[in-house]
């Protein structure tokens, strides 16, 4: 057999679900119940993909966030903690916002920064490494 990276339930462009669709997709069950030890092995991991029909950089980051954190999750952690769930993709979306991330909504709720209609979306800027590990590692 060969190794594989995940993919068929986390295409982020399907406006129709929801972080939590996203969350429940767990690649080894599509496997089945009888998938061997070795199969599940093949599995290195997933992704989830924003292709471009209906995205351009006015709404990218607001479409894939929340919903790529519910992937992450899922590939981080498959299993575990599941009734937090929610708190956990909330959390993160607000520190995204407190950090000019224009991520989408999670749900009813509120975070302590919160976008208002008529505010020009702040400019996406590159990030140093430093950055990013600020806001993986938060």
């Amino acid at each position: 057999g060969y190794r594989v990276i995940f993919s068929s339930c986390w295409y982020l462009d399907d406006l129709k679900k929801t972080w939590d669709v996203y969350y429940k997709c767990r690649p080894l069950d599509i496997l089945g119940p009888n998938a061997t030890d070795t199969q599940r092995q093949l599995v290195m991991g997933g992704h989830g993909s924003m292709w471009g029909e209906r995205v351009d950089a006015s709404n990218f980051m607001s479409r894939v966030w929340p919903r790529a954190s519910a992937v992450a999750e899922r590939l981080w952690k498959d299993g575990g903690a599941e009734d937090s769930v929610g708190g956990r993709i909330t959390k993160f979306r607000c520190k995204m916002l407190e950090r000019n991330i224009q991520a989408g909504p999670v749900g009813p709720g509120s975070c302590p920064v919160e976008p208002t209609f008529g505010e020009q979306t702040p400019q996406v800027r590159s990030w140093s490494w430093k950055q990013r590990n600020s806001v993986v590692g938060s």
